[in-house]
């Protein structure tokens, strides 16, 4: 008898454990910086960047939508849809009090995409039009060219935002459109390719620059042993202001040294090579606290 209760005990358990739901898939951190975790590794660093660069573009040109992309390698059983929704509200894509939130999710095991859409992005962005945008955007992937996807699914959620209809070109419009993307396309990569040469040569130069600045402050305070070491601002701050006025003396005549800029820098830091707060430009970040995601959007495979 007692052997019949611990069989029957043991198959009970089994069964309500069965019965269980699966763990739920965890929610990553938000990016850091920038606008796109891609946990997947579908985009390479530069392309990226690219995206996080439309977004930011994006942000800047309505207020209407604020974009986030996440890429996930698998949902391991979780739902697409109660994920992404989710995801964007414990991020808090969008504005709060505006709930202008959108976010792009793509599973890349599963082969699928959703864009959610949060309640006041719905009133520019309408699920018949995040599902043309998932359409757009799988059509890219299931053509390989998951960057491509991207950005054209950025682009066309921005301009819905902006009220603008990205679907509504003609054949010709749309024809004429891909040519000029094509010759951009060629053009940037000629550009990238000198750029990066470019580039490498500024860094190298930058490097020589910041090496003489640190020798400068090296022999003012060997001449001065009181003089204190700088910190990484004030540090900055002379590295910056050496290099805009090449040389040039400070007021009244007085050769441009550590020791001799340092109390003029105490008394007007932006004056003499600190970033003036006010001229810093806005932040484009899509995590605002937003959230009214009730369910708004669309979703596609590839």
């Amino acid at each position: 008898m007692r052997g019949t209760r611990r069989t029957m005990t043991v198959t009970t358990l089994l069964a309500v454990a069965g019965a269980l739901p699966a763990a739920a898939l965890d929610v990553p951190e938000p990016p850091e910086s920038g606008n796109v975790a891609d946990l997947a590794d579908v985009l390479t660093d530069e392309e990226e960047q690219q995206v996080a660069e439309r977004i930011d573009a994006g942000n800047e040109s309505t207020e209407n939508a604020r974009v986030a992309v996440l890429t996930v390698p698998s949902l391991e059983g979780e739902e697409l849809e109660d994920y992404s929704r989710r995801v964007a509200t414990e991020w808090g894509v969008g504005e709060s009090g505006k709930d202008n939130g959108v976010l792009v999710l793509q599973a890349a095991e599963e082969r699928e995409v959703r864009i959610e859409v949060a309640d006041g992005a719905r009133e520019h962005v309408s699920d018949d039009e995040a599902e043309q945008v998932v359409d757009v955007m799988t059509g890219r992937f299931g053509d390989e060219d998951v960057a491509g996807g991207y950005t054209e699914g950025v682009d066309d959620l921005y301009a819905l935002a902006r009220d603008e209809n990205p679907y509504a070109m003609s054949t010709g419009e749309k024809v004429a459109a891909w040519v000029g993307g094509a010759l951009a396309s060629l053009a940037l990569g000629l550009l990238a390719f000198f750029g990066v040469r470019s580039a490498r040569r500024a860094a190298a130069n930058e490097a020589k620059e910041k090496e003489l600045t640190q020798q400068l402050i090296a022999e003012a305070r060997a001449q001065d042993p009181e003089l204190p070491e700088p910190d990484e601002e004030e540090l900055e701050a002379f590295h910056r202001y050496r290099k805009e006025h090449q040389g040039q003396p400070l007021p009244g005549g007085v050769p441009l040294t550590y020791a001799a800029w340092l109390p003029l820098y105490a008394a007007a830091p932006t004056q003499y090579g600190a970033v003036d707060p006010a001229s810093t430009t806005t932040s484009t970040t899509s995590f605002g606290g937003g959230g009214g995601f009730t369910g708004g959007g669309a979703s596609g495979s590839y």
